[in-house]
């Protein structure tokens, strides 16, 4: 059933997450993953709307765990 896949979040999200948290930054968690930094940042974004929360912090070129995302991760 549907509901059943909305109860654990996407995987590929998460991952993509986990390499942002350890690495600091979009491009090195793509690099670290083999991915573009753009597939990288949309699976950020996924993971927030499954969320609902911001994980993390856009100011300009600069990307960062934003404090709900630094106690998720």
């Amino acid at each position: 059933p549907l509901e059943d896949r909305r109860a654990v979040p996407p995987f590929a999200a998460l991952r993509a997450f986990e390499a942002l948290g350890r690495t600091g930054g979009l491009r090195r968690a793509a690099q670290s993953l083999g991915l573009n930094h753009g597939v990288v940042s949309r699976h950020i974004r996924a993971l927030e709307a499954w969320t609902g929360v911001e994980l993390v912090e856009r100011n300009g070129g600069q990307r960062g765990l934003t404090a709900a995302g630094a106690a998720y991760h």
